[in-house]
């Protein structure tokens, strides 16, 4: 009786004999696409998120230096009023490049209306001119129309209205109290026109004759 041989032992297939990609728990291999792309989005949502982030803070950064600087502004003008009279004609009449001001009449906070924008300030009522101080994009504006060139002053709803004579008109609006604005407006300005005219007349009437000497 011979032996029998054992039949040979085949060994269990490895890792290296039949490579797969690893598969992590509780997730099919089906699966991962699906996370990539997810991934990928969430990083797209992240970028585009930082993008948005970054142009709100410059936009509110740009903003708030305008509120600051027209701020300041006010802030320096109301400060000289606690001052000598004197003091702040004096500071206006370096703003706006004025010879004199005689007297300060009114002072009302407001806005300059333009085609594109707003800018806030303040609108002076001088013995001679009609101001408006302000700041748009960090830079100062300046505007001062002599009342002698003013062509009509008048109200449009909440707004004010300045017509001038060489054709070039101004709308403000934001106004605490219009009405009251208007009428210090318009009264000095009637009485600058007054003032005009009585000069004019003044100046057509001829000059009389020296008197004669008395013959001895």
């Amino acid at each position: 009786m011979t032996d029998l041989e054992a039949p040979p032992v085949i060994p269990a297939p490895t890792q290296e004999d039949n490579p797969t990609e690893p598969v992590l728990s509780g997730e099919t291999p089906s699966d991962q696409p699906q996370n990539e792309t997810h991934s990928r989005f969430s990083k797209f949502k992240s970028v585009m998120g930082e993008l948005g982030s970054a142009t709100a803070l410059r936009t509110n950064n740009a903003l708030e230096s305008v509120n600051r600087a027209t701020a300041q502004w006010l802030h320096d003008l109301r400060a000289l009023g606690g001052q000598k009279s004197l003091t702040k004609k004096h500071q206006i009449q370096i703003d706006f490049k004025l010879d004199k001001i005689a007297e300060i009449i009114g002072e009302h906070t407001c806005r300059l209306v333009l085609p594109d924008r707003h800018i806030s300030g303040v609108l002076f009522v001088v013995s001679t001119h009609i101001l408006f101080g302000g700041v748009a994009f960090d830079k100062n504006c300046r505007i001062a129309i002599p009342l002698k060139d003013v062509a009509q002053i008048s109200m449009d709803g909440p707004d004010l209205l300045l017509n001038t004579k060489t054709g070039t008109d101004y709308r403000l609006t934001g106004f605490g109290f219009l009405g009251t604005t208007y009428n210090q407006l318009y009264n000095r300005w009637i009485q600058v026109l007054n003032e005009e005219l009585l000069l004019a007349r003044q100046e057509d009437v001829p000059e009389l004759p020296a008197a004669e000497a008395e013959q001895e």
